[in-house]
């Protein structure tokens, strides 16, 4: 948590600030779940204007099979703070056998290893790495980041386990923690204000098919600075 706090260049005062006002952006398609994502941690993220929306994102973005490497360089963009921690540097070939990813995987594969490829030369800041749970929620408690997870979306909500036989990706952001319960925005549902257990979270956010992706982006506050750019590493707390 310390290495991830120092590259987002969260200060030592950061422990006590309260969480950010996110706005809560459902998505407008069954595919854009993650550019609903973006527009919510926009208006708080470090670097970003008032420049942010559906029309932007969707241009940056340019496809509705939308990666996480994809949501990355749309945040690049922006001109956001962050850093983006996935195990799997490009598209994992076994996830042809998980109909999620069967129909697209083919096509997307050569772009989202050029993408990796972009980020890995340091266009954007991409550790291979993983993030445990309590590691992430002390981050989260610190109020001056927020995270993009992708998630198993059947062990996120259980009305999505019965509806879906094999793994589901979806976005959510993750904004703050209090006691053993996460907050977070849904871009899928009504109501704005959810909670989840950490265990809960951790469960769906690790699931096979997720890489355990995370975009973990710096809220605005006095003394920002250039984001880190890193392309290795093994995992953190």
């Amino acid at each position: 948590a310390n290495e991830i706090r120092e590259a987002l260049d969260l200060d030592a005062a950061a422990a006590a600030a309260a969480a950010p006002a996110v706005a809560h952006v459902r998505q407008r398609h069954v595919w854009d779940c993650g550019l609903a994502c973006l527009l919510m941690v926009a208006p708080c993220a470090s670097g970003i204007g008032e420049g942010a929306s559906w029309d932007v994102v969707n241009a940056a973005c340019g496809t509705k099979s939308v990666w996480t490497v994809d949501l990355a360089f749309v945040l690049r963009e922006l001109g956001a703070r962050f850093l983006f921690l996935t195990k799997t540097c490009g598209a994992d070939p076994s996830y042809a056998r998980l109909a999620f990813y069967s129909r697209e995987l083919g096509t997307d594969s050569g772009r989202v290893s050029a993408l990796f490829s972009r980020a890995a030369a340091g266009e954007v800041a991409l550790r291979r790495a993983v993030v445990g749970r309590d590691a992430l929620l002390e981050v989260l408690r610190t109020g001056r980041c927020l995270a993009i997870a992708l998630v198993d979306l059947r062990l996120l909500r259980r009305s999505a386990l019965s509806a879906a036989r094999s793994y589901t990706g979806h976005y959510v952001v993750l904004v703050g923690v209090e006691g053993a319960r996460v907050r977070y925005r849904d871009p899928a549902e009504k109501a704005a204000e959810l909670w989840i257990h950490k265990d809960d979270l951790h469960r769906a956010r690790t699931a096979h098919g997720t890489d355990e992706d995370l975009l973990l982006v710096a809220v605005a506050g006095p003394g920002d600075a250039p984001a880190a750019r890193w392309t290795d590493g093994a995992g953190f707390g």
